[in-house]
């Protein structure tokens, strides 16, 4: 197979190859010309294989395979290996075991499903036998039982890990994660343009400090509170206009504004950031299942790299009618 444009510096022949000026660029068309050629079809071999075949690092030929499976001409499946379309048939799919809460994992499972993945769910409740676990190539986790133990576990045995809305740090998985920082600076800002000057911060963790520092950055010329969901109620009686809620904590304080008589936005406004769980109750930064599923399914069709890799979700705004300028505006 021809070798010009390698990574031993030899220059490229063609005056094309030469208006490519990195290595994998040069490769990926290496790559193309084999496809074209017959030389390489249906299943390609392993990448070390690979690498070898072409006289390449794995870094150059890893991105020269996400490039030609962004275009379409490869299929790379986790624990199958990548593919060649050849337009009549479809590459294998990965099967995806859904490790989730009872309550919430059909909607996730719908979502990934609808992208055409092979998901099969499985309450999470600590009993993982390897009978299980033996069809699947990729264990995506959606519930907090399951502990640090059980994803070292699932490591060891060799499968690919993905968790949702948590990092794995002894055991170093995969990871999906809402952008919990950037949505809570972001619902901020929503609130401080609409007029609010004095704003509730009402997280997950009363203890989070790294929401509360990237907030009061954010909007210096605000007075920014954290309080609990149980407390937000009694605080917005003492000059606060507005809260800006984790979004398991938002129908709460909905609630106990509501009952406490403040008329929500026109009295107090309440917008959330994070996870949407079900529907939204009121306006927010949301991650959905819909955006999970878009990045499970890129992150499959590009391939999951060996070493972990995490992934932030900055969600989108949803308007829900819960926050208005506040009356003294």
């Amino acid at each position: 197979m021809d070798s010009s444009g390698d990574d031993n510096g030899s220059e490229p022949t063609s005056p094309a190859a030469r208006r490519l000026s990195y290595k994998f660029q040069r490769l990926r068309e290496r790559i193309r010309a084999a496809i074209d050629a017959g030389e390489l079809a249906g299943k390609l071999p392993g990448e070390r294989s690979l690498a070898r075949q072409f006289n390449v690092n794995a870094k150059t030929l890893s991105k020269a395979l996400t490039d030609l499976a962004a275009e379409g001409l490869l299929e790379r499946n986790i624990g199958l290996g990548t593919f060649v379309r050849d337009g009549t048939s479809a590459a294998p799919t990965a099967k995806i075991l859904l490790l989730s809460d009872a309550t919430y994992g059909s909607t996730l499972a719908q979502a990934l499903s609808s992208r055409g993945l092979d998901v099969h769910s499985h309450v999470a409740d600590g009993d993982l036998a390897p009978s299980l676990l033996a069809p699947f190539d990729l264990v995506l986790i959606a519930s907090s039982a399951i502990g640090e133990e059980i994803v070292r576990d699932l490591i060891v045995r060799g499968k690919n890990v993905l968790s949702l809305d948590r990092l794995s740090k002894p055991y170093s998985s995969h990871a999906l994660l809402p952008h919990h920082t950037l949505a809570a600076t972001q619902a901020a800002k929503d609130l401080v343009t609409l007029g609010h000057r004095k704003l509730l911060l009402v997280p997950d963790d009363i203890n989070d400090t790294d929401s509360h520092r990237a907030v009061t950055e954010a909007i210096p010329h605000a007075e920014v509170l954290p309080v609990s969901a149980s407390d937000a109620a009694a605080a917005a009686t003492d000059g606060f206009t507005g809260a800006v809620c984790a979004s398991r904590n938002a129908p709460a304080v909905l609630a106990a504004c509501r009952a406490a008589g403040m008329v929500v936005p026109d009295a107090f406004s309440v917008i959330a950031y994070g996870r949407l769980l079900e529907s939204a109750t009121c306006c927010g930064h949301y991650v959905s299942d819909e955006h999970i599923a878009d990045a499970v399914q890129d992150l499959l069709s590009a391939g999951l790299p060996h070493r972990p890799l995490t992934l932030w979700l900055a969600g989108e705004r949803t308007h829900a009618g819960t926050t208005a300028p506040p009356r003294s505006s």
